[in-house]
């Protein structure tokens, strides 16, 4: 029977260089010998995929409550159908956001507080990650970032929303035991400092 893979998040708001650091991760691991690959949420599932065009604004759900509980959704579809059949098989899976995203941006969009619990209540039902990474990241230099793109903001991708978004990561950091990353290091700096990370995770 393979050994279990591990499931390694990475957490923050838009912008902060989750991507690029999955992508790293992914390859380092690799290079080491460890089999991995990377996923996302909103994942690639029917309702992921839903989810995005609400993100682009392409679909308009009237209910906050009913956007956050699709999120909900797709991951259970996420675990069920990609993350967990390759846990299984030895696989370490590297995931660009999970329910930590859910909970932040559920709470900066004021979720009321019953709902809140409701959502807290919820996340000790899901798989728990052997490690997650959170990027701090201003929410001025996140909006620097992507106005350099050149690209459409999404439905989250506003300033003062982004900043609530960031204190909600800094609220759950202790209680998760988030790897905390200054995100306004160079990519270099970060890559080896994740680097530096697996290969402890790993005891390379």
């Amino acid at each position: 029977m393979a050994k279990k893979g591990r499931f390694i998040v990475f957490e923050g708001i838009d912008a902060s260089g989750k991507s690029y650091l999955v992508d790293s991760a992914e390859k380092t691991l690799n290079s080491l010998g460890y089999k991995s690959i990377k996923t996302k949420e909103p994942s690639d599932s029917d309702i992921g995929l839903f989810l995005r065009e609400v993100l682009r604004k392409e679909r308009i759900l009237k209910s906050n409550f009913s956007t956050q509980l699709l999120f909900w959704a797709d991951r259970a579809e996420h675990i069920e159908a990609e993350i967990m059949p390759s846990i299984l098989k030895g696989i370490n899976v590297i995931s660009d956001r999970y329910m930590y995203s859910t909970l932040a941006y559920g709470a900066a969009s004021g979720l009321p507080n019953d709902q809140m619990r409701a959502f807290y209540g919820l996340s000790s039902a899901f798989l728990k990650p052997d490690a997650i990474f959170y990027l701090d990241c201003p929410a001025k230099v996140s909006i620097k970032r992507m106005e350099g793109r050149g690209k459409a903001r999404e439905l989250f991708e506003k300033e003062e929303f982004l900043e609530r978004v960031r204190k909600e990561y800094l609220k759950m950091s202790k209680k998760y035991y988030f790897i905390k990353l200054d995100s306004t290091l160079t990519l270099p700096e970060l890559e080896q400092l994740v680097s530096s990370s697996l290969m402890r995770m790993f005891k390379y």
